[in-house]
């Protein structure tokens, strides 16, 4: 069960860690973007046609890949 713990209004958890201010923006955007997929009902597949990357960049971005090693930060 949970602590009790509460983010002030307006954050989330990631504001609340003591990150890099760029890969909390990151991982903001990969949420927001996973989010809106699923809300749309598509595929990955689908979603990477209606974007400039391809379908195996999409999966890294979604599944938190946001190092400046993944294959989606090489290939843009």
């Amino acid at each position: 069960m949970m602590s009790g713990y509460r983010t002030q209004a307006g954050q989330s958890v990631l504001d609340q860690l003591d990150l890099d201010r760029g890969f909390i923006v990151k991982a903001k955007l990969a949420q927001r973007l996973a989010r809106s997929i699923a809300e749309m009902g598509l595929s990955q597949r689908e979603a990477a046609a209606l974007l400039p990357i391809a379908q195996p960049q999409l999966s890294w971005i979604t599944r938190g890949k946001l190092d400046d090693s993944s294959p989606a930060k090489r290939d843009v």
